[in-house]
């Protein structure tokens, strides 16, 4: 464990997830096509299925920081979707993924970060960490107090816990890009 400034050890409660492999699989993944009106025209049929991913496999390992390149539109969100079993529009048709030998993602504690998140620009980290952490409990706002403060230190967010988010623009202020993830 590390001290921090004011006393505070850092015990980060990630040392204690069970580390994952992730196997994908020649994984196809199809989504189906609706009609939208666009500027008074209409694009798409109806019933018609797309091809989102076509065979696709990946190892990763755990313990490891991957990236999935790829330009617009070649799959990589419909990926992480159908690794973290988001594909209610999403029709699998073949292929498999394994954590850690087996096809259930239940026992496995997991996270996944999108890449727009939902933050309140003029709420402090602080502040949007006490909303989050309140929706996963009762009315117990000491415990949720308690529990911001955990995470903050554990993801070396102290710096900037009185800092409003902010919404990007340089000129709004507020945290970078990394720090609001």
């Amino acid at each position: 464990m590390q001290a921090l400034k004011d006393g505070h050890e850092k015990n980060l409660s990630f040392s204690s997830v069970c580390p994952v492999k992730v196997k994908v699989r020649e994984v196809t993944v199809e989504v189906e096509v609706c009609k939208r009106k666009v500027a008074d025209m209409e694009t798409g049929e109806n019933g018609k299925k797309k091809r989102t991913l076509n065979e696709i496999s990946a190892d990763f390992p755990s313990g490891s920081l991957c990236g999935i390149m790829g330009g617009s539109g070649s799959g990589r969100t419909t990926l992480l979707n159908t690794m973290d079993h988001r594909t209610r529009l999403l029709s699998v048709l073949s292929g498999s993924i394994s954590y850690n030998g087996s096809a259930s993602l239940d026992s496995m504690t997991h996270a996944y970060v999108t890449q727009l998140g939902l933050l309140l620009p003029t709420l402090t980290v602080q502040e949007t960490f006490l909303c989050a952490v309140s929706l996963g409990l009762t009315s117990d706002i000491p415990s949720a107090e308690c529990r911001r403060e955990e995470i903050i230190l554990e993801l070396g967010l102290k710096e900037c816990a009185d800092t409003r988010v902010g919404d990007g623009a340089p000129s709004n202020g507020g945290c970078s890009g990394g720090d609001r993830r």
